[in-house]
């Protein structure tokens, strides 16, 4: 995710609107059912489609072993 920064109309006062730009979405394969990850668990990503283990997911991005590295803090949102 990158952020915009756009000064307003110059005032008595400084303004600066934070706008989040929405990245590429990375999307995990189907999961059965839902992983529990419990704090300090090492958890892993896949290009490899349609694996889904306990500890290992799939992603749809062939890009992604290329653009993160081990040890890079990554937010997962379950839904």
């Amino acid at each position: 995710m990158c952020c915009m920064f756009r000064p307003t109309v110059k005032m008595s006062k400084s303004y600066v609107f934070f706008n989040v730009m929405q990245g590429p979405e990375v999307r995990s394969g189907d999961v059965p059912q839902p992983i529990i990850l419990k704090e300090g668990q090492e958890f892993n990503f896949t290009i490899k489609r349609g694996v889904s283990t306990e500890d290992t997911v799939s992603v749809n991005y062939d890009d992604f072993i290329n653009d993160v590295e081990a040890g890079d803090m990554l937010l997962v949102d379950g839904k």
